[in-house]
């Protein structure tokens, strides 16, 4: 599992910049459409980092990290994502 303990510079962890080396498996493999065991908690884990950034006023940061919670699949990953990308966050 990853762990996100701080927000540098006040911003999210870009998951690019992340040092398991678990993380960008994980998010080659959600576009590829291919996740496997563990990837969906790997996700749920950072995107719930960007939501949780103290920095960031997301609106309807309540109702996406219930979303978030329920997501069984690669599809209602990316709808919270996107639901992200429209409010001007982009974790990916």
């Amino acid at each position: 599992m990853i762990e996100f303990l701080e927000y540098p510079n006040g911003v999210p962890v870009y998951w690019r910049n992340e040092t398991s080396g678990k993380l960008e498996g994980a998010v080659n493999r959600l576009f590829l459409g291919t996740l496997e065991n563990g990837d969906l908690a790997l996700l749920k884990t950072y995107i719930s980092h960007w939501l949780y950034c103290p920095s960031f006023t997301i609106p309807n940061k309540d109702s996406l990290l219930q979303q978030l919670e329920t997501a069984n699949n690669a599809s209602e990953i990316l709808k919270v994502s996107r639901e992200l990308l429209r409010q001007g966050f982009d974790p990916f």
